[in-house]
């Protein structure tokens, strides 16, 4: 399953701490693909007098939509079109209105994650299997969403990389994290929530995780959910492939030759590699998990050779050198720690879950069956009674008779 906690590994990291020895630049317009992916248009903007009346009329909308499912889709629906409000308002300078329709922006991703932890799933069978369908539903359209606010991201920190002060940069580059932090979140949230339907799905019918991981994939199929989730692995790969195409002509352009980042960007290469075998055998999760690493390192990378440039105008290279390669490192070990953390964690839970599930309808089962046995002896002794009545009746009929 993918968890997002962290998604660039060793390798990436290895290779960005190779590449601040550089201060050569990757354009982030640069890594994208030509086409662009359709998002939603902003709202009536924060800057406008009606603003709080468009998110009135919102909040009215979401209330009355009762569908759990549907309710998390026009939540996220709506999220998408305050993320196009804040990158209006951050090419327009307005990073306090940014700011606003970040918030704004988070809260409707809460709002589409506590309608989906409401689909029921307890019941029997069809109902587990109709929470499993709704959950996938909204769990793709969250995958969908982070994917066009990585892009809405990259390019607004692009266009404003020339036009805003380091400092002005950092504001908005922290309002752009924050809701892309917050969009992950919620997506790997619809993931746990998804593993949890999948759980109680495999104790009611007592079939193997294979068998249930095959229900999954009928579902995406009959629902066309495949269809959009290999298209949007396909983008995934094609911009890391961009992504390092473009880093390896900057680098043959500026002559730069070192051991250390061959062997990185070889690395990187396979990693692509692997996201493609991974997208050719179906496991297309995973294959979008590779080459958004392959992705970020393209963005980390742009940052620190800014940081580099900055630092060799300002006359402190080599300590923000000395600082960045420190950070590199301590980043990998986080990331490694953590992402050990988040394997034994899940692990744990899914096992622990189980269990729980398996004892909950253990007794279930049994406290039916204690009630059927109850209405069966009820019932065979009133047909007894029944039975006893009518013959002394007929008994004692001839005699009135």
């Amino acid at each position: 399953m993918k968890t997002n906690t962290s998604r660039i590994s060793a390798v990436f990291m290895a290779l960005v701490l190779a590449l601040s020895f550089l201060a050569v630049s990757v354009s982030a317009q640069e890594t994208d693909v030509s086409e662009e992916i359709e998002v939603e248009d902003a709202g009536v903007t924060p800057d406008s007098p009606l603003h709080g009346l468009d998110r009135a009329l919102d909040r009215i909308n979401l209330a009355l939509t009762f569908n759990k499912q549907k309710k998390a889709e026009k939540a996220l629906r709506i999220a998408e079109e305050r993320l196009s409000e804040a990158e209006e308002m951050a090419e327009e300078g307005k990073l306090d209105e940014a700011a606003e329709a970040e918030e704004e922006h988070n809260e409707l991703v809460d709002e589409a994650e506590f309608a989906v932890e409401e689909i029921e799933s307890n019941g029997d069978e069809e109902t587990a299997k109709e929470s499993l369908e709704e959950v996938l539903k909204v769990k793709h359209k969250i995958a969908s969403h982070s994917e066009k606010v990585s892009l809405v991201k990259q390019r607004i920190l692009e266009r404003q990389a020339e036009r805003m002060s380091p400092e002005q940069l950092a504001k908005l580059r922290a309002v752009f994290e924050r809701i892309e932090n917050k969009a992950l979140e919620t997506e790997n949230k619809i993931n746990q929530k998804k593993e949890n339907v999948k759980t109680r799905l495999k104790v009611l019918t007592e079939k193997t995780d294979e068998e249930i991981d095959e229900v999954e994939s009928e579902i995406e199929e009959e629902t066309g959910l495949d269809k959009e989730k290999k298209e949007r692995t396909a983008r995934e790969i094609k911009r890391a492939e961009k992504s390092l195409e473009n880093l390896e002509r900057k680098l043959k352009e500026q002559n730069v030759s070192d051991a250390e980042i061959d062997d990185a960007i070889k690395k990187v290469r396979e990693k692509i590699k692997e996201a493609k075998e991974d997208e050719q055998e179906g496991e297309y999760e995973e294959a979008e998990d590779v080459a958004e690493e392959v992705k970020e390192f393209g963005n980390e990378f742009s940052l620190i050779a800014t940081s580099l440039r900055e630092a060799r105008e300002s006359g402190n290279f080599e300590e923000r050198l000395r600082e960045l390669k420190e950070a590199a490192h301590n980043r990998r070990a986080e990331a490694l720690a953590r992402s050990e953390e988040i394997r034994a964690e899940l692990a744990e839970e899914k096992a622990e879950r189980e269990i729980r599930l398996r004892e909950s309808i253990r007794t279930a089962r049994e406290i039916k069956k204690s009630d059927d046995s109850d209405d069966s002896t009820d019932s065979d002794s009133e047909t007894k009674d029944s039975s006893g009545s009518s013959t002394e009746t007929a008994k004692i009929a001839p005699i009135r008779a």
